[in-house]
């Protein structure tokens, strides 16, 4: 399963003399669903988890496993599904508008983000009864969209990213209120809370400064919205805006400011009100040279953990995790995912949740378009190898102390349970070819 690549075939100049083929595994083999084997999806790739599948509902982004790991929480269209991890048995909490963002407290208790509903709401432990909402909408603020939320137990203060206004959120859990807002980058995604250093660090995966398209003067245009796009890109109207059919539309800015595709670090020396200390950019810069070519878009960094070894982060357009100096941002080491060598100048690998074995120093990456697990040693910054999931995996989280990772796959309907190996897993390239040489 080689992603990225639209080709039945790819052939590859290894060595002078010497051609290398790469194929999408099931050749002329018809689509099909087999529970417990080979799955083979409609671009040909194979599907061959490990695991025992847990089913949630469609579309699932994100899980979370509780403190006492007892629980794993699926985040899925209209709501959650939490199962047992003994049992296997499983609750459904229905919450039409939910956004795929949660963090547990220390004694157990959930908090989650309700998405479009503008509130977090908070729920007991283990029972799972609603214990109360902060509500986020405001005058100023009346379409919030809380991403990602993280939580400080000593404060009860937590802080989210709010996508919809490109601001880092403050909340407090003891009166339930919404305490402050500051600026971030372009969309913030992800963000992550160093309980040592006291310190928040966001990542924001976006390009372009969206804004709404205003109403037209009277008269003057559709109060419907615009007839034709307003303009092109890359020209000086989509940086700075143009007036079109009776109103200005607002440009995109320019995609090469620092706040686009970026790590900003926050100082909390006042916990309700972050502070800017400093931003990186993130992974390749736009037009920068690479093996086949000039980058394209910016880096996409859409997930950020912090670790001993420093900030990770993963960045999904680039193909590679990359770890950062805690203290002055500077980029200490990319580490390049690819299935197989030969094919680490083409994209597709798609990283995104990670989850770190502290004890062990061993990084697991979700690779969702090659719908596998990575396996990165932190002590060498090698790649030992991939594990299977199902398809496009998109959350993984540590269970069972350190002994199986919980994994979430957005498509179709299920979550996994699988044992780590810090080795490829298992497969032979005539099932599938995810494997990757250690």
């Amino acid at each position: 399963m080689i992603a990225g690549l639209t080709l039945l075939t790819q052939l590859l100049v290894t060595n002078p003399g010497t051609i290398s083929t790469y194929q999408a595994p099931a050749k002329f083999a018809y689509a099909k669903v087999v529970p417990g084997g080979t799955t083979i999806l409609p671009n040909g790739r194979f599907l061959t988890p490990l695991g025992d599948r847990l089913y949630t509902g469609e579309d699932l982004w994100n899980v979370l496993v509780n403190p006492a790991q007892t629980h794993a929480v699926g985040f899925h269209d209209g709501g959650m599904t939490i199962y047992d991890l003994k049992t296997k048995k499983s609750t459904r909490l229905e919450r039409k508008a939910i956004a795929p963002a949660g963090a547990f407290l220390p004694n157990g208790d959930l908090l989650v983000s309700l998405g479009d509903a503008y509130q977090l709401e908070l729920l007991k432990a283990n029972t799972w009864e609603s214990l109360g909402f902060i509500n986020l909408k405001t005058d100023t603020h009346p379409y919030p969209y809380i991403n990602d939320v993280v939580i400080d137990p000593k404060t009860m203060l937590a802080y989210g990213v709010d996508i919809s206004y490109q601001d880092v959120v403050t909340f407090d859990l003891k009166t339930r209120q919404l305490l402050h807002r500051t600026p971030a980058g372009r969309q913030p995604y992800a963000l992550s809370f160093d309980p040592q250093t006291k310190q928040l660090f966001v990542a924001n995966i976006g390009i372009f400064n969206y804004s709404r398209v205003p109403a037209p003067e009277d008269g003057k245009g559709n109060p419907r919205g615009l007839n034709t796009p307003a303009f092109a890109f890359p020209t000086e109207e989509s940086e700075k805006g143009i007036y079109k059919e009776g109103r200005f539309v607002p440009g995109l800015g320019s995609p090469y400011v620092p706040d686009a595709h970026s790590l900003f670090q926050y100082t909390l020396a006042n916990p309700k009100a972050p502070k800017l200390k400093s931003s990186a950019k993130t992974g390749l810069l736009i037009h920068s040279p690479t093996t086949a070519g000039k980058a394209v878009g910016g880096s996409s960094p859409n997930a950020v953990i912090t670790t001993s070894k420093g900030i990770i982060v993963s960045n999904a357009n680039n193909d590679t995790v990359q770890i950062f100096d805690p203290k002055t941002l500077k980029s200490k080491a990319q580490i390049r995912l690819a299935p197989v060598p030969e094919l680490a100048g083409l994209r597709g690998t798609i990283p995104t949740g990670m989850a770190l074995d502290s004890k062990s120093e061993t990084l697991y990456v979700c690779c969702s378009g090659i719908n596998a697990i990575a396996v990165i040693n932190l002590k060498s910054n090698r790649v030992l190898g991939y594990i299977p999931t199902g398809w496009f995996p998109m959350q993984v989280r540590l269970a069972n102390k350190a002994k199986s990772l919980v994994v979430a796959t957005q498509k179709v309907l299920a979550a996994a349970l699988v044992a780590p190996s810090p080795h490829a897993s298992p497969v032979t390239k005539d099932t599938d070819s995810r494997t990757c040489p250690a």
